[in-house]
């Protein structure tokens, strides 16, 4: 009974062996789009993204604008999610609290280069840590909500406009 067993797990790890090999080869060869509805479909080179970090109806705001523009954007939840090739990207950070904002947008601009950082800046007594770092532009919650919006979108097609007319020449 105890041979019939052993010979039973052989041929079951083989098996289970010779699937996930199979398996691994057919991942290997296709590649997986991810289904983040936050993100709208991306043609373009991963430069000309618009990154936007953060969590409230600013933010869902100017993703909306985004995708009514068909500007190329991607959510960033995490300092972890930047990539090398996001170096010539342009990042809003556009979170409630301004240690997060700090915090992405240097780590942004220091490790991965980023050069053109639009941050909110929620308390204006928190200003002068912003004004420590090189940002593109710094963003004051203070102003009333349609003035800071009309900001950003002014400030996201700027940005983009800037671009394209880079990449022509």
């Amino acid at each position: 009974m105890t041979v019939v067993m052993f010979v039973f797990m052989i041929i079951f790890l083989v098996i289970g062996y010779y699937m996930m090999h199979r398996l691994d080869k057919y991942l290997a060869g296709h590649s997986f789009v991810s289904d983040d509805k936050d993100t709208e479909p991306n043609t373009s080179i991963a430069s000309d993204i618009i990154l936007i970090y953060g969590d409230n109806e600013i933010a869902d705001m100017t993703k909306k604008y985004c995708v009514m523009k068909h500007y190329p954007y991607e959510t960033i939840t995490d300092v972890s999610e930047f990539q090398p090739n996001y170096s010539e990207s342009t990042l809003l950070v556009l979170s409630n609290k301004d240690s997060n904002n700090l915090m992405v947008g240097s780590i942004a601009s220091k490790i991965y280069n980023l050069s053109t950082i639009i941050v909110l800046c929620n308390l204006s007594d928190h200003l002068k840590i912003y004004k420590e770092y090189n940002f593109y532009k710094i963003l004051f919650r203070d102003n009333d909500f349609p003035y800071l919006y009309e900001s950003i979108k002014e400030l996201v097609d700027h940005v983009h406009n800037k671009k394209i007319q880079s990449d022509i020449f």
